[in-house]
């Protein structure tokens, strides 16, 4: 993945919670593709930061789709 592919928003949200990068960075290339996928998807500020929280909170990002 080139950081490139990463949307604005998603890389703003992730850099503010350094747990939920870590936790990102720990997924499989797969599941991080699914987050990617659906930080695309997401219509405003508080959709992208909903989707850093449940990194953070280690709820599970992926399947909320």
């Amino acid at each position: 993945m080139l950081k490139t592919d990463m949307p604005l928003g998603l890389m703003h949200e992730l850099t503010k919670d350094k747990r939920a990068m870590q936790n990102y960075a720990a997924l499989s290339e797969q599941d991080r593709q699914r987050i990617l996928i659906r930080a695309k998807k997401a219509e405003s500020k508080e959709d992208m930061h909903l989707i850093v929280m449940s990194l953070s909170d280690k709820t599970s990002a992926v399947e909320y789709q």
